[in-house]
């Protein structure tokens, strides 16, 4: 069986559920780089104001600053909503140890499990690289992985100004992006991260509608794959009780000997995509 919708469970030693926090809202930001995850991450969690002062950062040309993965939160409309950013992550065929590490982390930084797979496109920038970035994301999820996805496309004010709708737009993609769009049960937004305050709210409050109505289709429940089962038995007791100290100390964590609970995280997504250690 490739995956599961299954309830928040103890990453102890056994799957036992647990209490479900419905409030926390986790959401995995997938894609090319240069699509837009980390400007589109900031306007989820409504964070405005100074680059400086906003958690995903980004160079004055839209780009990602950082080739590692980045986690932030904020409360949203009465929802503590957690991002998890993964820039550069789907770029890459490289079998490195790098890659590892940061597929790793990814996974760990959702824990127990995602509510939404968000995949970032951006309007006219559309290629049929998208490929890759659903080969590796079935690799890590698998086929069922696409109830809980949503496509976001960033670029919306382009559409506003060739007086285009998104339903419109999307009769135009390339085949294999409508295959994935009809995966998802047509499940697709368009952002403008450039919006004033008051439209960026408008738009974030869609998206989150649109999380709820998902996540309460899907029984409840965030998304568990084989692969996520496995990196959440690694997962104590303890850091169950603080899962955002525990997400600190997965950003900073670093596999440093076959012992450590990082390396054994590693070695599972390496086995998931058949790669040698």
């Amino acid at each position: 069986m490739g995956g599961s919708a299954g309830k928040e469970t103890d990453g102890g030693s056994s799957n036992t559920p647990v209490e479900h926090d419905a409030k926390e809202v986790r959401m995995v930001l997938v894609g090319k780089t240069g699509s837009g995850k980390s400007d589109t991450g900031n306007s989820i969690l409504l964070k405005t104001g100074k680059s400086e002062d906003k958690p995903f950062k980004v160079e004055l040309c839209g780009e990602s600053v950082t080739q590692h993965c980045s986690c932030s939160t904020n409360e949203v409309f009465g929802h503590k909503v957690v991002i998890v950013d993964t820039p550069g992550l789907f770029d890459t065929k490289k079998k490195n140890l790098e890659t590892l590490k940061e597929l790793s982390r990814f996974m760990l930084l959702v824990q127990p499990g995602p509510h939404a797979i968000i995949l970032v496109l951006r309007v006219g920038r559309l290629t049929n690289e998208i490929q890759q970035t659903i080969f590796l994301l079935m690799k890590l999820f698998k086929e069922d992985a696409y109830k809980y996805m949503i496509l976001l496309f960033t670029g919306k004010d382009f559409l506003v100004r060739e007086n285009k709708t998104l339903e419109r737009f999307l009769q135009e993609v390339p085949a294999d992006i409508k295959d994935v769009v009809r995966k998802c049960e047509k499940r697709c937004i368009a952002f403008n991260n450039w919006a004033n305050e008051d439209e960026k709210k408008k738009q974030v409050k869609e998206l989150l509608d649109m999380v709820e109505s998902m996540v309460t289709k899907n029984g409840g429940n965030c998304y568990v794959s084989d692969l996520q089962e496995k990196l959440n038995q690694l997962v104590t007791s303890e850091d169950l009780e603080n899962p955002d100290l525990f997400r600190e100390k997965v950003l900073h964590e670093n596999p440093t000997s076959n012992a450590s609970w990082m390396w054994k995280a590693l070695v599972a997504v390496a086995n998931a995509f058949g790669w040698d250690m």
